[in-house]
């Protein structure tokens, strides 16, 4: 997945888009979403338009930031054993987004929010073990100047990872 950039975080946190979504663009990212490698002819087929038709509007939500497409790899299944959800409070509040932007950089970063509540960012680490985790929380988290406190959780076992379900738009 890219990284986001600052001038990107704060394109992407818009709702707002060029173009309202149609029920036609909400069944293409279905379809989609069920099969990131579904071929544009069946897409139209399927919903009785053009491949013309699938490929615009599906250009149109990609440049929009509406759409990425990538593959999710199970980190478990390939060595990435120790994944944690680590809280961090920020202290002065102003240092927020640079401290976020540092993170993004982390290889071994998945996710990266800024959230409301007792802590100000939540951030998501896939690491090969704990040694790893270790290694990365001592050396390099808790030394980002502005760090005041951290949280940190570990997934035992993810049950489900998934994207929205678009039939809550209707």
């Amino acid at each position: 997945m890219k990284n986001l950039s600052s001038s990107s975080i704060k394109k992407k946190s818009s709702a707002s888009t060029d173009q309202p979504l149609t029920p036609v663009d909400i069944q293409i990212m279905t379809h989609l979403i069920e099969d990131g490698r579904k071929s544009l002819t069946d897409i139209a087929k399927e919903l009785g338009v053009s491949v013309g038709n699938v490929r615009n509007r599906l250009t149109r939500l990609r440049q929009e930031g509406i759409l990425n497409i990538y593959g999710y790899i199970n980190p478990n299944q390939i060595g990435f054993n120790a994944y944690a959800q680590i809280f961090i409070a920020v202290r002065p509040a102003n240092l927020i987004e640079s401290i976020a932007e540092k993170i993004i950089k982390y290889p071994e970063t998945s996710f990266v929010a800024e959230i409301a509540g007792e802590f100000d960012l939540e951030i998501n680490i896939m690491c090969r073990d704990n040694n790893h985790l270790t290694s990365l929380l001592n050396e390099r988290l808790y030394k980002i100047k502005g760090i005041y406190q951290t949280k940190t959780n570990m997934y035992l076992k993810v049950y489900k990872v998934a994207q929205p379900d678009l039939k809550l738009l209707k």
